[in-house]
């Protein structure tokens, strides 16, 4: 634990053994993803907090950023105690504990990142052990160890995937979801279009080859999305020849997944008068559309402040489940807390608008999904945000 928490820069290494234990040694998940969530938090929560001890002191500015959101947040509920059933304040209370651990943990990781120069952090080396450790274990889906790893991640998101097998799998590397390896390849392609990692033709094209792989080979639609998006951002001048050279990922994609089957059926998409051709179609999107209209329903009752928690079971859209919770006004204020602090690391409006172009896979993944939830995945975020705000600082 004292290696771990040593922020002398004879000891920087504490940093990389952080992340790659989070990286590729998950907890186990086969008995029960709620137990594993939890014990995963308790320890990493344990970890920062003793660390924010040492240290002593912590970022003003974060420390007022947060307060401030916590009192949006506390106003809404306060609004809506007499509406909240006595079975919402669970929500209520659970969704305070997290955000105060997400605060907790974030400025851990910040303190940390002031303790060591931006050279002394080796990008080269960290993307390597990411993309390797990923395409490894996807290899490992395909051989005799299959039945291992599905024990371990307790796989269920297995009916799409590249067809080399009969058991056709949406792959999740060392992940627990298909989508949340979609999204972290993402995140290292996004490090090597904006700083330019690999310097070397013939690696840039080999990296962002096994990021494109590794993106198609989850079987998700949003990291497809985000792709598609990512590469039109960074090099738009190039982006036909990219997307050109990824068309049979594209093919492989568009042939085994619902919505496949959707453009292959246009009058399917032309007949949806109702939803019950929609769910036909597509009966996971039919769920999706159903629960959007219910939380609509539910969000303009009180649009400007929420309800204080979400009667409606969301998981697939945290913007829908942020104004639930917390109306147009808590939305708003998440926006411009994140653009504040953005500006405030770089008093710069060239490099804001670096960071911005950096944030919209997270934009478009918090559409279609709650990521966010998943401890592991929002330290690794986290750290990769800091990486990207204190290497965009120097130049």
């Amino acid at each position: 634990m004292d290696n771990l928490l040593d922020i002398s820069k004879a000891n920087n290494n504490g940093l990389r053994r952080i992340f790659l234990f989070l990286l590729l040694f998950p907890f186990p998940t086969p008995l029960n993803d709620f137990i594993q969530q939890k014990t995963f938090w308790i320890v990493s929560l344990s970890v920062s907090s003793i660390y924010l001890i040492k240290q002593k002191t912590f970022p003003l500015f974060i420390t007022k950023l947060f307060t401030f959101f916590y009192g949006v947040i506390l106003l809404s509920v306060a609004l809506n105690i007499p509406h909240i059933p006595f079975n919402g304040y669970y929500d209520v209370i659970s969704e305070l504990i997290r955000y105060f651990s997400c605060f907790v943990l974030f400025i851990s990781i910040y303190k940390y990142s002031q303790t060591f120069e931006s050279e002394d952090i080796n990008l080269k080396e960290i993307l390597i052990v990411c993309l390797v450790s990923q395409l490894f274990f996807c290899i490992l889906y395909y051989t005799p160890l299959i039945s291992i790893l599905k024990f371990w991640f307790n796989l269920k998101k297995n009916e799409i995937g590249i067809p080399f097998t009969s058991d056709r799998l949406r792959l999740v590397g060392t992940f627990e979801n298909p989508n949340y390896l979609g999204y972290f390849s993402i995140l290292l392609l996004i490090i090597q279009f904006e700083l330019g990692v690999f310097q070397k033709r013939y690696q840039s094209i080999l990296f962002t080859f096994i990021c494109t792989f590794l993106i198609y080979s989850t079987g998700s639609r949003t990291a497809l999305i985000c792709f598609l998006v990512t590469v039109i951002c960074y090099h738009p001048l190039k982006s036909f020849g990219i997307l050109f050279s990824s068309l049979p990922f594209i093919v492989l994609f568009l042939e085994n997944s619902r919505f496949g089957f959707l453009v292959s059926n246009p009058e399917i998409l032309l007949s949806f008068d109702d939803l019950s051709a929609l769910q036909k179609a597509d009966e996971s999107y039919f769920e999706r559309v159903t629960i959007i209209k219910d939380a609509t329903i539910s969000i303009f009752k009180n649009p400007f402040f929420g309800v204080g928690y979400t009667p409606i079971s969301i998981t697939d859209n945290y913007y829908m489940i942020i104004l639930l919770r917390y109306g147009f006004i808590g939305l708003f204020s998440i926006l411009v807390i994140y653009t504040y602090f953005l500006y405030h690391e770089t008093r710069n409006y060239y490099k804001l608008m670096r960071l911005f172009r950096t944030s919209v896979p997270i934009f478009l993944f918090l559409w279609t999904g709650e990521f966010l939830d998943n401890w592991r995945l929002f330290i690794i975020s986290s750290f990769f945000l800091i990486f990207l705000i204190k290497k965009i600082q120097i130049q």
